[in-house]
């Protein structure tokens, strides 16, 4: 049903984009394009693949070290590939990730789970503050056209806050009631404690207040990096705008993110831009060529390399194998 409604929803986004473009003004505009900075602009995106590996290299901590970087960055990269593929978005690059980094780490999936949990969050927080920032940027008439939740950064920061203090006080008070479970099973209170302990422990570098500012600042680059490749595409097209603008495009796509839509975000994507830009005073045409031009920066590098990982490597077998080990658990 939900591959269903993408399509529906994709093609109609991909209508309403296309119905009045003039496609002379788009090609002009194309011609004016700053190639340098576009390819500013693609070499963010490699940085803010590394700098996301690094982050969740450090969320093993204090195994981080043992951790490899380029399985993680490959995990990341193919998860990626995966979420803009797939028409129906739901967490399955994610579920890729956990197996992924579960068969090449040595760790059990709960483990690995849990430090999503904190990469999720610490997204979250992330998007707060975003929203902060265009709330505190953006002119007051444009602002008032945003939806009004779309305002609010309460969200992210209690959620961030909410698994802040599992991991902080989740141990003990696993601990305390751990001793008191004694109207479980003992088969199921063996399972579930293993479980709870290895999900804390993919918490445990919330617990360090060095490592949580260092996935903290991590995750504030990366933000900053996103609103970089907006930022350079728009100078690169010359467009009299500035980082709120930047901010704008990147939070639209963030929301947007989460409605369905065709393979490869197509249609949806290019709707979420051309809007955002259209709110700023920007010519539909113009709008439309920053669109297709964004749409192969922020996309183009994830499925190219993400192919030639999955092509270069055995995940393949993994995958299948990791499946067929899932359908034979749940069977028993």
């Amino acid at each position: 049903m939900r591959g269903l409604a993408g399509a529906l929803l994709g093609g109609a986004a991909l209508w309403l984009v296309l119905r009045d473009v003039q496609w002379g003004a788009v090609r002009a505009v194309l011609a004016g394009v700053d190639a340098g900075l576009c390819a500013l602009a693609v070499l963010s995106i490699f940085v803010t693949l590394g700098m996301l590996a690094l982050r969740w290299q450090l969320l093993f901590y204090p195994e981080h070290r043992e951790r490899s970087w380029r399985a993680l960055l490959a995990g990341i990269v193919v998860s990626q590939m995966l979420n803009i593929l797939s028409p129906v978005r739901l967490f399955v690059g994610e579920v890729v990730r956990v197996y992924a980094a579960g068969h090449s780490e040595g760790l059990s999936k709960l483990r690995v789970l849990g430090t999503l949990g904190a990469e999720k969050a610490a997204d979250l927080a992330a998007f707060s503050i975003s929203l902060l920032l265009l709330a505190g940027t953006l002119p007051p008439p444009v602002l008032e056209l945003l939806p009004g939740w779309l305002r609010r950064a309460s969200l992210g920061i209690v959620a961030f806050t909410l698994v802040l203090v599992a991991a902080v006080a989740g141990p003990p008070l696993w601990r305390w009631l751990e001793r008191r479970a004694f109207f479980l099973p003992q088969s199921w209170a063996a399972w579930v404690g293993e479980s709870v302990r290895a999900t804390l422990a993919g918490l445990a570098a919330l617990r360090h207040a060095g490592m949580a500012l260092a996935i903290a600042g991590i995750s504030l680059l990366v933000l900053a990096l996103s609103m970089g490749t907006n930022y350079l595409l728009l100078k690169a097209f010359g467009f009299p705008l500035g980082w709120s603008a930047a901010l704008l495009i990147l939070v639209w796509h963030q929301v947007g993110d989460a409605l369905p839509a065709l393979p490869a975000k197509m249609g949806m994507h290019q709707l979420l831009t051309v809007t955002a830009l259209s709110l700023l005073g920007i010519d539909w045409n113009a709008a439309t060529g920053y669109a297709i031009v964004l749409y192969v920066v922020a996309l183009g590098p994830k499925l190219l390399l993400g192919g030639v990982i999955l092509a270069a490597g055995n995940w393949m077998p993994l995958l299948r194998a990791e499946y067929a080990s899932a359908r034979a658990a749940l069977r028993a």
